[in-house]
């Protein structure tokens, strides 16, 4: 989605849907600026566990259909925001945004890190997703074509934003 066609879309929409757009993209660019500027021991408290669920439990009375759509609704705001704002916001950045927004909504979600050979090349690509009680919500694309990392394994995620331009990790 080009940033004009987001924008329009944003515009014709709800003050709230608004106000989530703008977390989205204030989340977004803390994070890229979270990957790009801090050692990953710095930071891997703020991403949480990956692989495994973030231990949240929802604390939302909603019931569980209604939690989907909620995450669904919200990790759909990230990729808009991710498309509108003029900096590269690929698939680590959009997992941790959303992460965020549902976290802080009392949603338990799922990070995962994964890699990939390309072809003969010895270049290694890495791509992050993000799982909500088993739906895939961001990176979803290309996420059955890397193998995942398990989860405890020591993982530098701050490896994920270098190989990012030369892949299509931005799904």
């Amino acid at each position: 989605m080009r940033s004009t066609d987001a924008l329009r879309k944003l515009a014709g929409t709800s003050w709230r849907r608004r106000w989530l757009a703008l977390e989205a993209g204030a989340l977004l660019l803390a994070a890229k600026a979270m990957i790009h500027t801090l050692p990953f021991r710095r930071w891997k408290a703020a991403v949480g566990p990956v692989g495994d669920a973030d231990g949240h439990e929802p604390r939302d009375a909603r019931s569980g259909g209604d939690r989907e759509v909620l995450a669904r609704e919200l990790a759909a705001i990230v990729r808009m925001a991710a498309a509108t704002l003029p900096v590269e916001l690929l698939c680590l950045p959009q997992a941790l945004a959303a992460r965020w927004m549902l976290r802080r909504r009392g949603l338990a979600t799922r990070l995962h890190v994964g890699a990939k050979r390309d072809g003969d090349a010895a270049e290694v690509q890495l791509h992050a997703w993000l799982e909500y009680d088993g739906i895939v919500l961001t990176g979803r694309r290309s996420a059955g074509t890397f193998t995942e990392f398990v989860p405890g394994a020591s993982v530098d995620l701050r490896k994920c934003r270098g190989e990012a331009r030369q892949s299509s990790l931005g799904t």
